[in-house]
């Protein structure tokens, strides 16, 4: 292994240590793998449950599960563990267990987005995300200040709120961090900007659009500070070329209708010179000898081939690029009927995101559109990714489109199975996708000994529907219960914040 990749990799594996497990839990050290807890942590012991970890072949029924402060510390057959004199014993008979599930795309500090400043955000967003069982969030761009202060406060216990992945701005849209070089203009502008983010503590760099020469020296810099790039993939770019110089993740499907024509090259050109067009390209198109392409994602169908589908999957499995497909945010985009797009409910919309919604989504898309045929398309895609083993990472873009927090994720793993997907491969979308990608599967998406205390407990078995990881009955963050009855609380002051924005007052 080169010096520089293995650097990296060190470098990583101790930024995601000091972020999962704590300052104090780093200074434990092996003592936190094994999964031991402070002795005089509080005790809690859930029984007759069935055990459903996505990473397992099979749901384990009659188990016993025990927490201790924020770790588990033993799982597995009832028969087989003992409880701990004076534990809190919840008797979950009939109930199922999940791991915490992950929103891999979320703003949550940019809501002035939706009307409202960052603390009202963040009393909004947090405790919807927490009441859905949504204990982990990966924000793809937002004030990295106050993220690693909300980060900060819900570590050391004085804010709910799920564990955060951070960065700053989009590199491309903006100065990353304040004092960072914008416009990007060079390969220096790259290179401070990717150091910028890491002092200032970010834990990737969200690519959103630099001349494609600056790619390569963003990767370079990236590997060499052991963070990850995931972002947009513009028409700039090959994601066949971005896979293969390091891109951990692909938002939205971007590129992927495009890298599957038979025609690439030519329709990327195309693509490039309708959005940037010149004065003799529009020359061209008014006297009928160019065609304009007017809605980019329909023009890349007729030339979409399976076979080159097919090894583009192959492709992205072997280089590890990872995919968000935010379908929930594409289903609206493309008008879709589907009953996971539920009408969000006006008690839980901050007024701009309703008016946005309401303006979108009454506009007129007759079924002959050109963009009809897209989404089909799409959900294909997806559907081929999970077969040829691409990994797939469950996000919702919240809180665009009117996606309401936490809600959204549900709705995006309904539609996840609508295109295809079995209900355990889009549970692992939200866990052990996102643990995986994560480098911390021995803390994350999983329920056993040394897991980070992190679940769901549900009514009905998300294995037979989907539709049942709706139906929580309660949810462990860090250790920390929540009955039904603090989860309808902390919706209530949810909404009561959303009351106070719509009405206006402070």
């Amino acid at each position: 292994m080169k010096a520089a990749t293995l650097s990296a990799v060190v470098m990583r594996s101790l930024l995601l240590l000091s972020r999962f497990l704590g300052a104090a839990c780093a200074a434990a050290g092996a003592s936190v793998v094994r999964g031991q807890a402070p002795r005089d942590a509080p005790v809690i012991a859930l029984t007759r449950v069935t055990l459903v970890d996505p990473a397992l072949a099979a749901p384990q029924r009659d188990a016993t599960i025990v927490i201790q402060g924020q770790r588990i510390v033993a799982a597995g057959a009832r028969r087989a563990i003992t409880i701990p004199r004076g534990a809190r014993v919840i008797d979950a008979n009939g109930k199922y267990v999940l791991p915490g599930l992950w929103d891999m795309h979320t703003h949550v500090a940019q809501p002035v987005a939706a009307g409202v400043e960052l603390e009202t955000g963040a009393a909004y967003f947090f405790p919807l995300l927490i009441a859905h069982g949504v204990t982990g969030v990966r924000d793809m761009a937002g004030d990295l200040a106050t993220l690693r202060r909300w980060r900060g406060e819900i570590d050391q216990g004085k804010r709910i709120g799920p564990r955060l992945i951070v960065t700053g701005e989009k590199l491309g849209k903006g100065p990353v961090v304040p004092g960072a070089p914008f416009p990007i203009e060079r390969a220096s502008d790259v290179e401070r900007s990717v150091r910028a983010l890491k002092e200032a503590g970010a834990d990737f760099v969200k690519l959103d659009v630099i001349r494609p020469e600056l790619v390569g020296p963003l990767m370079r810099t990236a590997s060499t500070l052991g963070m990850p790039v995931a972002g947009h993939v513009e028409n700039l770019y090959s994601v066949r070329d971005l896979a293969a110089q390091g891109l951990r993740s692909v938002e939205h499907l971007d590129g992927m209708l495009l890298a599957a024509n038979r025609n690439e090259a030519s329709v990327r050109l195309a693509l490039q010179r309708n959005a940037q067009p010149t004065l003799w390209h529009r020359l061209l198109v008014k006297a009928g000898m160019r065609e304009a392409i007017a809605y980019p994602a329909a023009a890349q169908l007729a030339g979409y081939s399976s076979a080159r589908a097919d090894s583009l999957f192959d492709l992205l499995r072997q280089h590890g690029t990872w995919q968000c497909p935010t379908l929930r945010l594409l289903g609206v985009l493309y008008r879709q009927s589907d009953p996971n797009l539920r009408a969000p409910p006006d008690s839980l919309l901050l007024r701009a995101v309703r008016e946005a919604w309401n303006g979108y989504i009454n506009a007129p898309f007759p079924a002959e559109h050109p963009l009809s045929p897209v989404y089909p398309k799409l959900q294909e895609i997806v559907r081929g990714m999970s077969a040829r083993g691409v990994g797939l990472l469950a996000g919702t873009d919240t809180p665009g489109l009117a996606a309401v927090p936490g809600r959204a994720l549900h709705e995006e793993l309904g539609l996840l199975v609508a295109a295809g997907l079995t209900p355990r491969d889009a549970l692992r979308a939200a866990t052990t996708g996102p643990a995986a990608y994560l480098e911390a599967s021995d803390s994350l998406g999983t329920i056993r000994a040394g897991a980070v205390a992190d679940l769901l407990l549900l009514d009905g078995d998300p294995l037979a529907d989907i539709a049942n990881t709706q139906r929580i009955r309660a949810v462990f963050t860090r250790g920390r219960y929540f009955d039904r009855a603090a989860l309808d609380k902390l919706i209530g002051d949810a909404a009561a914040v959303a009351r106070r924005v719509r009405s206006g007052t402070p």
